[in-house]
């Protein structure tokens, strides 16, 4: 009702005049990480300078990630991110005293993984845990002299999932 210059007047709504709208958003759950630490610390070992001379590379070590699949996921992929040794394309450059070596990377069947290129699939089941397992190893780079002393490297990993 509306008062004006002393009249009242009513105004009567019909059904047609009312609007009613909805909105929302839909997401798709979040696949989660399995995580132990913060942190993970892969231990390449000691090795001989003489021994990495005579061989391509060093025994692989074994590392993994583990994920909480997410009810709707069918897949995920995993692509390693991080300083490249320009030497040895798709590997891992070192960081600190020692010298003429890069950290490889290989899936669980023993194929190469290109660091920043590869972008590896793996089948998932929703609602599962799932682990992902790779390895690790150093290779000499040719022409370059082995330098003794202690050394580390960062990599990252991306997830991804549709």
């Amino acid at each position: 009702m509306a008062l004006i210059g002393g009249c009242v007047f009513t105004a009567a709504l019909s059904a047609d005049d009312i609007l009613l709208s909805f909105d929302g958003t839909l997401v798709v759950p979040a696949c989660e990480l399995v995580v132990e630490n913060t942190e993970q610390v892969v231990n390449l070992g000691i090795f001989n300078k003489r021994d990495l001379e005579t061989v391509p590379r060093t025994p692989a070590v074994p590392f993994h990630i583990d994920i909480l699949t997410c009810s709707e996921a069918t897949k995920v992929s995993v692509l390693f991110k991080g300083k490249e040794e320009a030497l040895l394309p798709g590997s891992l450059a070192l960081e600190g005293e020692a010298s003429g070596v890069a950290i490889g990377l290989e899936t669980s069947a023993g194929d190469a993984i290109k660091l920043n290129v590869d972008n590896l699939e793996y089948a998932v089941t929703g609602g599962e845990k799932k682990r992902l397992s790779f390895s690790a190893h150093l290779r000499p780079l040719k022409g370059k002299t082995i330098g003794p002393g202690a050394f580390n490297a960062v990599t990252n990993f991306e997830i991804s999932y549709p």
